[in-house]
């Protein structure tokens, strides 16, 4: 419980070196990525080697934050694994950690190899990427701290070059309709707001402000979006409401954000 308390107000080491830095500036903390973590068992070894050892000397008096990196072989490791998760989350609250953010970029293998634009495969407009997301959303309503409202990294749909037509765009909206229907659920049963973050890379389909702006207000605040998003969660539509009320809702409870 003083733990939690402590992450919930932002707290101090006793180094004075401050490891949350308020609902702002969001958190200060080490990223696994830096480690090979292809599999579920290279990712757990590694945060149990490296992780407690970068908590000793930065944050040894208060809880510190991980970013986890899940690949998309580690989220189904972990999806049908309830005692694991549990050893993971335990393990966490041993260690006085929290894990604040996955990183769900890179699906499948990413250390030690070439990867440039296939990082981004499979991509929005394939369900892949959506049942992905979903499992890695899952684990961490599970495992994050009852005080973190914890977020997903994500690739900016796709690589620019492969959107031949409006088709390709619709096929992204749509899985990510779908993943965000399945956020708005997950709150409903768990209280946890998982936020999903689609972020903007060169060469991408969202990859300028503007771009991204552009593509919530015609597509994921648009009223067709709004429509399907009522159908699939039951939110309220109609009576006058706006549709595009709706959608921004709807993307509110998922906490859907570009950038």
């Amino acid at each position: 419980m003083a733990a939690e308390r402590r992450l919930a107000t932002g707290s101090l080491s006793a180094k004075g070196v401050i490891v949350f830095l308020g609902d702002r500036f969001g958190h200060l903390a080490y990223s696994t990525l830096v480690h090979p973590g292809d599999t579920w068992e290279e990712m757990r070894a590694s945060v149990e080697s490296f992780a407690p050892a970068v908590k000793a000397r930065v944050s040894p008096d208060a809880p510190y934050g991980l970013s986890l990196r899940l690949s998309a072989a580690s989220a189904e490791i972990l999806t049908g694994d309830r005692d694991e998760r549990m050893r993971f989350r335990d393990w966490l609250d041993d260690h006085d950690m929290y894990v604040y953010t996955v990183n769900a970029f890179p699906y499948g293998p990413f250390k030690n190899r070439v990867v440039k634009k296939d990082v981004y495969e499979p991509d929005w407009s394939t369900d892949a990427r959506a049942t992905y997301t979903m499992q890695v959303a899952d684990i961490l309503a599970e495992v994050a701290s009852p005080n973190v409202q914890p977020s997903i990294q994500s690739p900016p749909l796709g690589f620019k070059p492969k959107v031949t037509g409006d088709h390709v765009v619709d096929e992204y909206t749509n899985n990510v309709i779908d993943v965000v229907a399945h956020l708005v659920e997950l709150k409903k049963k768990t209280g946890k707001t998982v936020t999903l973050g689609l972020e903007p890379e060169p060469r991408c389909y969202l990859e300028t402000t503007d771009e991204t702006i552009a593509y919530f207000k015609n597509y994921l605040f648009s009223g067709e979006t709004a429509k399907k998003l009522a159908k699939k969660t039951g939110l309220p539509a109609g009576a006058g409401r706006p549709f595009n009320e709706l959608a921004v809702e709807a993307m509110s409870l998922a906490g859907v954000q570009g950038g």
